[in-house]
């Protein structure tokens, strides 16, 4: 299933599984969620948030529904910061990632 909601778009591929695998990212991790339910087995649940053109600071102030059910057993990808390298802004943007973290921990 694929939902375009405020540009960012959620790729659900999901089958029920033990272990839940939730990416968050810019255009680079469009196709992601869907290449890793190719490799891996059913006992994964693979959700992926792409929001093409955003840089770190847009992608960790939304939020995101299925972060507050992940266990120990799951596993969050992040991958932004391609907009931030570009525009000379990736420090300032590598800042709020341990915000996000503590935020959802």
């Amino acid at each position: 299933m694929v939902w375009i909601q405020c540009c960012v778009i959620e790729i659900n591929v999901k089958k029920q599984g033990e272990h839940k695998i939730l990416i968050l990212g810019d255009s680079h991790t469009r196709t992601l969620a869907r290449r890793l339910r190719d490799l891996l087995t059913d006992k994964f649940e693979i959700i992926g948030y792409t929001k093409p053109s955003s840089n770190i600071v847009a992608l960790v102030s939304n939020t995101y529904q299925n972060i507050e059910n992940l266990t120990n057993k799951d596993v969050l990808i992040f991958m932004g910061g391609t907009n931030d390298v570009h525009t000379n802004n990736l420090i300032n943007g590598l800042r709020y990632i341990p915000q996000f973290v503590n935020k959802n921990t």
